[in-house]
C-alpha cells in the first residue's frame, strides 16, 4: 500500500468509529426519547385520574354539603312545633303548681333547644365549606356584643362554680364586622373554654388594640382573648382542634351538653370560629402548654381582627 492509501483506510476508519458512536448515541437517545414518553403519558394518565377523583370529592362534598342543609331546615320546623307546644304546656303545669310536670317540660325544651343549636351549627359550617356566608358588616363595639353573649351563660357558670371575668373593653375602638359572626365567634369560644374548664375554674375575657406591626394581619386590629383554667389542649392537636368534626377522648364517654365538664358535641364550635375569623380576613390560633387533667395547664384562644374590611 501506498502511504497515501493508508491514510486514506485511517480517514475512513476513524470516520467509521464517529458514526458508530453516532449511532449508539442516537439509539440510546431514541430509547431515553421513548422512555420519556412512556413516563409522560403515565404521568398524564395518572393526572386524569387524580382530576377525575379530585371532581368526585368534590361532588361528593357538596352533595354532603346540601344534605346537610336540607335536613337542617327539614328538622327546624317540627323542633319548632315541638318547642312551642312544650312551652305552653309548661307555661300550664306552671299555673297549676305541677312540679313533676314542669321537670319534664323543661327537660324537653332544652333538649329541644340544644338540637336547634346543633341544626344552627349544621347549616353554619355547610355555608362556610360552599363558601356562602353572608356578611352584614357594620362598625361594632364589642363590649356589649361580649357581655351579651356572656349573660347567656350566667346559669351554666352559677352552676359549675365557674368564674368569668371580662376585661374593661371601652377603649377598645369599633371593628367593622358582622354583629350575627362575631357572636357566634364568642359564643363558640365561650362554651369550649367552660366545657374544659373543671368545677371551680376561672374564664376570662380581653381585648386590646395592635398596631400594623404586631398584628398578624399586618394592619391595625383588635385581638380578643378567651383563656381559662381547664384541662388544657396537647400542643400536636393546636391546629387539629380547629377542623370540623374533630373530638377529643372517647366520644362514647361523651355527655349531651353544650357547657358540661367535657360535654359532647358535633365538633362543629372550633371549625365555625375560625371559618368566620377568615371570612372576617382575621386571623385565629390557640395556645396551651399541654393537656392535664391533674394539674390543669389551661388553654387560650386568640382571634385577631382587622378593624377595616378592604372594599368589595
Amino acid at each position: 500500500y501506498q502511504e497515501g492509501d493508508l491514510n486514506l483506510l485511517r480517514t475512513l476508519a476513524d470516520q467509521t468509529a464517529v458514526a458508530l458512536s453516532n449511532a449508539r448515541l442516537v439509539e440510546g437517545l431514541t430509547r431515553l426519547n421513548n422512555d420519556f414518553r412512556r413516563a409522560y403519558n403515565a404521568m398524564q394518565k395518572a393526572n386524569l385520574q387524580l382530576e377525575k377523583a379530585n371532581q368526585q370529592l368534590e361532588r361528593l362534598d357538596r352533595t354532603k354539603s346540601d344534605f346537610i342543609s336540607v335536613t337542617s331546615h327539614e328538622l327546624r320546623t317540627p323542633l319548632t312545633l315541638i318547642s312551642g307546644y312544650a312551652q305552653l304546656l309548661l307555661e300550664d303545669a306552671q299555673k297549676q303548681n305541677n312540679e313533676f310536670h314542669q321537670q319534664l317540660l323543661k327537660g324537653m325544651i332544652d333538649g329541644t333547644n340544644r338540637m336547634h343549636a346543633i341544626i344552627s351549627s349544621m347549616l353554619d359550617m355547610a355555608s362556610i365549606d360552599a363558601q356562602s356566608i353572608k356578611l352584614r358588616l357594620e362598625p361594632l363595639m364589642l363590649s356589649p356584643l361580649v357581655r351579651m353573649v356572656a349573660k347567656s351563660y350566667t346559669e351554666a357558670l352559677k352552676e359549675r362554680d365557674i368564674t368569668l371575668e371580662i376585661s374593661d373593653m371601652q377603649g377598645i375602638p369599633t371593628v367593622e364586622a358582622d354583629p350575627e359572626a362575631i357572636e357566634k365567634i364568642i359564643d363558640h369560644l365561650l362554651s369550649n373554654a367552660i366545657k374544659y374548664t373543671p368545677d371551680g375554674g376561672k374564664v376570662s375575657i380581653t381585648a386590646r388594640l395592635l398596631p400594623p406591626e404586631k398584628s398578624p394581619v399586618r394592619e391595625e386590629s383588635v385581638e380578643i382573648v378567651v383563656q381559662d383554667t381547664g384541662i388544657g389542649i396537647d400542643p400536636k392537636n393546636l391546629d387539629l382542634i380547629f377542623t370540623k368534626f374533630y373530638q377529643t377522648g372517647e366520644i362514647s364517654l361523651h355527655s349531651s351538653g353544650k357547657t358540661k365538664f367535657k360535654g359532647g358535641g358535633p365538633g362543629l364550635g372550633l371549625a365555625i370560629v375560625r371559618g368566620l375569623v377568615q371570612a372576617l380576613n382575621g386571623k385565629v390560633w390557640a395556645y396551651s402548654e399541654g393537656h392535664d387533667e391533674e394539674t390543669c395547664p389551661g388553654s387560650r384562644f386568640h382571634v385577631v381582627l382587622p378593624r377595616k374590611q378592604p372594599q368589595r
